[in-house]
């Protein structure tokens, strides 16, 4: 039932975003980043601080939904200007107001210090970090190195997790995540760069074969270092998924939570090494 559920929620999200991506423009892909952070950070909330009180949650979610927009501002509103500072000024004023929450809330003081940090860290985590799909969106072939992006990731995980299923016998990270097995991690990293290699080949020529495989082998370690990375977190909270809203999948975050170390990579492979050949 699990797979069932798995692969219809595939079969309906994937032609969604993919045709997003095609047909809409950068406006709607800031929208739809947006909304993920927004629905993605919620969770990571309601999952780490349970206990917090809503105005601090909306507070944080708000400020996180405001760093993609400064991220955007930047690169596609004043590129090349002095505004390139918006990003970077509107994280600090986020850990700022985050601190002047506290400072005015009645929280306990035995438990402001992790409710500081917690947030914050979520705002790097979920929003900045996924900020970086509008960098890698604003580059000169960037609706199809996200493409590239996408598929690599989505090719990764379906090998994961049915040669994970199949084949899996020898755990990845026990204490982290039981259900990883190496050999699950082997076929996700093989499917991962098998997509990537032909991306190079028939999405983006002008990348190469070589660079396709490279991009293949980094992605899907990103990926496994941000997967294991949630499931660290999702452990500690002592929850399963960090949402329900995707059936098979679990929450938003489950989703993405590969993408939030893959995409910072691939944006600077892309701009420091491919863009210098």
């Amino acid at each position: 039932m699990s797979m069932m559920k798995r692969t219809l929620t595939a079969a309906v999200g994937i032609p969604v975003v993919c045709a997003l991506l095609a047909l809409g423009g950068p406006r709607l892909f800031l929208a739809f980043i947006v909304v993920v952070v927004a629905v993605a950070l919620r969770e990571f909330l309601n999952m780490s601080l349970p206990a917090v009180a809503p105005a601090g949650r909306w507070l944080v979610t708000v400020l996180g939904c405001l760093q993609p927009v400064a991220v955007y501002v930047d690169t596609l509103v004043f590129p090349g200007s002095q505004a390139s500072f918006i990003a970077a000024g509107w994280l600090a004023l986020s850990v700022v107001l985050v601190f002047c929450y506290y400072l005015m809330s009645p929280t306990p003081m035995a438990h402001a210090l992790r409710h500081i940090a917690v947030s914050i860290l979520g705002i790097v985590y979920v929003a900045l970090l996924f900020s970086y799909t509008i960098l890698l969106r604003a580059q000169p072939e960037g609706i199809r190195l996200i493409f590239l992006l996408l598929l690599v990731t989505w090719a990764g995980d379906s090998g994961a997790y049915v040669v994970g299923s199949w084949q899996g016998r020898h755990p990845l990270c026990p204490a982290i995540s039981p259900n990883k097995t190496i050999e699950g991690a082997v076929g996700g990293a093989c499917a991962g760069v098998l997509m990537a290699a032909l991306c190079s080949l028939l999405l983006c020529r002008d990348i190469g074969l070589g660079h396709g495989l490279a991009l293949g082998i980094g992605i899907n370690v990103m990926n496994q270092i941000g997967d294991l990375s949630e499931s660290l977190m999702k452990r500690a909270c002592e929850v399963k998924d960090s949402g329900s809203l995707l059936p098979g999948h679990g929450g938003m975050l489950d989703r993405v939570d590969s993408l939030l170390f893959a995409a910072p990579f691939f944006f600077f492979y892309s701009t420091f090494v491919l863009r210098s050949l």
